[in-house]
């Protein structure tokens, strides 16, 4: 839940959650602290991967951050290249390599429809 650490990590020039990293990064300080609200001192890490098959994401890895109190998760997928986080995304068919009990509510990442980097074609 170190959202600083995350800025340093995060690059200006990609998108992140189809969006700038500023926003994105907004949008992961609230869930942080939602996080934080609940009475979580931190996120335990959960290896896993999308299963969805008609998903194009199908089989890209990916991590289940769970609050340590709360239970309450965020499932996300990264695409790494290099030393280079170049996106991060939801991933609403996740599986985690192993069975966690007890589950909370699903956090989830709320970027507004203008907010998005989408490739408009010209007229």
């Amino acid at each position: 839940m170190d959202i600083g650490r995350l800025r340093y990590f995060l690059k200006y020039e990609y998108t992140y959650e189809d969006t700038t990293q500023k926003i994105f990064l907004d949008e992961m300080e609230r869930i942080f602290d939602s996080f934080r609200n609940t009475g979580d001192t931190e996120l335990l890490l959960y290896n896993g991967a999308c299963v969805g098959k008609t998903c194009e994401n199908c089989g890209m890895n990916g991590y289940r951050f769970v609050g340590n109190i709360s239970k309450n998760y965020l499932d996300l997928i990264f695409e790494i290249e290099g030393n280079d986080i170049k996106d991060i995304f939801e991933c609403v068919q996740f599986e985690t390599d192993v069975d966690i009990e007890r589950l909370g509510i699903k956090a989830d990442i709320d970027v507004d429809l203008d907010e998005k980097n989408i490739n408009q074609i010209p007229f």
